[in-house]
């Protein structure tokens, strides 16, 4: 006699709800101006309120060659933390633009120095 079989419909089946889907939290769009210290370099681009510091520092990684790892991000002299969204973060949450500024340790000397900025 053989056992029964359990037969299982994946199509049916669903991921549990994220966090912010639980919470009810709606993302919209954030404008980020990204200073670059005291070089006068500015980039600026557009993050769901739910990117992190780690993904915003990605998509400068992946537009200017940076190695991430390297820069700090900063609002009002407070360090943004990698993991922590936007949203996440209590005196950044409903705003839809930042003023960032990036700490480089050895920015005049890196390879940024031949990165497309915006114009």
């Amino acid at each position: 006699m053989s056992a029964p079989s359990l037969k299982i419909d994946v199509n049916k089946m669903s991921a549990a709800p994220s966090q912010d889907e639980e919470s009810g939290m709606q993302h919209y769009t954030v404008r980020v101006k990204f200073t670059f210290g005291d070089s006068g370099k500015v980039v600026e681009r557009s993050f769901s309120s739910g990117e992190t510091g780690l993904g915003m520092k990605k998509q400068l990684f992946d537009s200017l060659s940076v190695d991430y790892g390297k820069m700090t991000l900063a609002v009002d002299g407070t360090e943004l933390i990698d993991p922590l969204s936007i949203c996440d973060t209590p005196a950044l949450k409903d705003k839809k633009e930042l003023d960032v500024q990036v700490t480089v340790p050895d920015f005049d000397t890196d390879k940024w120095q031949t990165a497309k900025w915006d114009e």
